[in-house]
């Protein structure tokens, strides 16, 4: 989000069992301080991901009231979906891809080889539960709920948190991301989808490149004045100097200081949390500015503010190590076996019938290039679907930024 000057992105990850999805605000995740696993309590930092049963091997089925259901059960690696050969029987959301034309019958990573005639039987068997015409009918049916429950997830990140998904970059990566990204975007209104370099191992080179964090809080009533965010200032160094002498900010100048306060109106039971960092000279911003920043978080999330005095409820810490902070070398993207430059039939949701697609190699992408859909472009591990209206074009990072087009 960074590199790219995205203010707000959503990141949307599809993998084979479920799918993930964040709010990045500003270049930065929401961190959140409590909340509750199984039921259970917990007070510690965690991004506020959202996860649901919905993925690559998520099987489709006909319920006990004869509606057409995708998820949570998933077929996994092994068996996997019907397609993988591997004695899957039952019809998935990749065997309604393969149905489709979306991706392409060949080997992937892995040396899994698709095989579209065992994906056909599965969902001609759900087509005869259904009392549909072809396994393509079944096949669309699948694709289009597995996405409307990804975009309810997105929601649920979005909207709940007083953010406009429409405004916000959709970021769409992990094995099966790049498919639904364009569909995503239709079913939420996005404008701009990025499929990033290396989509489908994207997860795992977050985490080599991720930021190190340490936090310490402390619970302190106040009111917010004058007299109140010095104290709370005070009380911040002395957190800091806490995380400095057990270590972690033993890169000294490299290290970012932030300091963010839990808020809320006198009276109230729930607090927000606030960055009430100043500038590099000052630990803590005044009182005024400390102010403005959470009637401006509380209105973006609950849509009005009350006219009450404001408190302070805890004070915290955050100290963040980038111990990756270089460039990025350019991406260089390994052909992918067996895969030339050709045109293929599938479905294009946009069009709602079978169109002829392109189809492409990313490693033949040259930085700056624009391609229109309906394309299909493979990769190693992932296959990123551009759906008719849509064109992507190649950013110098690697990535693809797909905008919409008034093409048909």
């Amino acid at each position: 989000a960074a590199e790219l000057e995205l203010e707000h992105a959503v990141a949307a990850d599809v993998g084979g069992t479920s799918f993930d999805t964040c709010l990045i605000d500003h270049g930065r995740a929401p961190v959140l301080y409590e909340g509750s696993v199984v039921g259970l309590p917990i007070q510690t930092p965690w991004i506020d991901v959202r996860s649901i049963g919905a993925g690559g091997g998520s099987i489709a089925y006909v319920d006990a009231g004869g509606l057409l259901r995708v998820g949570p059960r998933s077929a996994g690696a092994d068996p996997g979906p019907a397609c993988y050969g591997r004695g899957g029987t039952e019809p998935t959301v990749t065997d309604a891809a393969i149905v489709l034309g979306m991706l392409p019958s060949e080997r992937i990573s892995g040396g899994v080889h698709l095989h579209r005639e065992l994906a056909e039987q599965a969902l001609e068997r759900l087509a005869e539960q259904l009392e549909f015409e072809s396994a393509t009918v079944a096949a669309r049916g699948v694709i289009q709920i597995v996405a409307a429950q990804m975009g309810d997830a997105i929601r649920g990140v979005t909207v709940e948190r007083g953010r406009d998904p429409r405004e916000a970059a959709l970021v769409a990566f992990g094995g099966a991301g790049p498919l639904f990204g364009t569909l995503l975007a239709g079913e939420l209104g996005s404008t701009c989808v990025v499929v990033p370099a290396y989509a489908g191992n994207f997860s795992a080179w977050g985490l080599l490149r991720a930021e190190l964090a340490q936090t310490a809080s402390r619970t302190y009533l106040t009111r917010l004045n004058e007299r109140g965010i010095d104290a709370a200032r005070e009380l911040a160094r002395t957190l800091f100097a806490q995380l400095d002498q057990e270590g972690y900010g033993r890169n000294g100048a490299g290290a970012t200081r932030r300091v963010q306060l839990d808020m809320r109106f006198v009276g109230q039971e729930h607090t927000l949390t606030v960055d009430a960092s100043g500038d590099p000279h000052v630990l803590l911003a005044d009182d005024v500015v400390v102010a403005e920043r959470f009637l401006d978080e509380y209105e973006r999330t609950f849509g009005s503010t009350i006219d009450e005095a404001l408190e302070i409820v805890c004070v915290r810490a955050v100290l963040t190590v980038d111990e990756h902070a270089h460039g990025v070398a350019a991406p260089v993207f390994p052909s992918t076996p067996g895969a030339a430059d050709d045109t293929v039939m599938a479905w294009s949701f946009a069009a709602d019938r079978m169109l002829e697609f392109a189809r492409t190699e990313r490693s033949a992408l040259a930085v700056g290039q624009r391609l229109h859909g309906p394309a299909i472009i493979t990769e190693a591990t992932t296959t990123t679907y551009l759906d008719a209206g849509h064109a992507l074009e190649v950013h110098p990072t690697g990535s693809l930024i797909v905008t919409r087009t008034d093409r048909p």
